[in-house]
């Protein structure tokens, strides 16, 4: 076996399961894990209506860049309501729930490929022509852009995993207020990438 073959039942199994009870899995090895998780895919596809399965998945699928749920993500890239995307505009995006490594805004080679993978997919089951393939081929990535975000992920993440931990609480919508002066952090990290970058040129100079 060289990679994973989770099913999307098997990925709502372990948003709602194994995020929500993860101190629990660190001891117990990665077998036991899995098959944790596809005991409780089965008890949700005997329980679960098949499209409120399909839901909690687009709402709690991770796209990168601290972003989950389909409406966060397309919110994030393109500043728009999932229902306003276009398909060419979909395929970036949902590149990331495999990958998130795969953001546009992180390896636009790789996200051009995967896209170029998705379109040749999508055109061999004639759900495209040729012709809208090639249209979408010319179609542009989503450009990162500034939206008054506040730069703190790895606090959001912190806080979004503290609340699951301390209150069993997947996919409840809940707005968190925190004490993060947001104004503060974006001029300190914006700071810190400045002096980073300076230390690296300073490093590379030719003497």
């Amino acid at each position: 076996i060289k990679q994973g073959a989770s099913t999307i039942l098997q990925q709502v199994a372990k948003i709602l399961v194994e995020e929500v009870d993860r101190e629990s899995q660190k001891n117990h090895g990665r077998w036991w894990r899995k098959g944790r998780k596809v005991w409780v895919a089965a008890v949700l596809w005997l329980q679960l209506d098949r499209r409120y399965i399909l839901e909690l998945y687009l709402n709690n699928i991770y796209c990168g860049h601290n972003q989950r749920g389909v409406k966060a993500c397309s919110n994030y890239y393109y500043g728009r309501d999932p229902l306003e995307l276009t398909l060419a505009e979909v395929i970036p995006i949902a590149l990331t729930w495999r990958s998130p490594s795969s953001s546009p805004f992180l390896n636009k080679d790789r996200a051009l490929k995967g896209r170029e993978r998705v379109l040749e997919q999508l055109k061999s089951q004639s759900i495209i022509t040729t012709a809208q393939k090639l249209e979408m081929q010319k179609g542009p990535l989503p450009v990162r852009v500034t939206r008054g975000a506040c730069e703190a992920q790895h606090f959001a993440e912190f806080i979004r995993k503290k609340l699951i931990h301390a209150g069993k609480l997947v996919d409840e919508g809940l707005k968190i207020d925190s004490t993060l002066d947001c104004k503060l952090q974006t001029v300190t990290s914006r700071a810190l990438q400045q002096s980073m970058e300076a230390m690296i040129a300073r490093n590379f100079e030719v003497v």
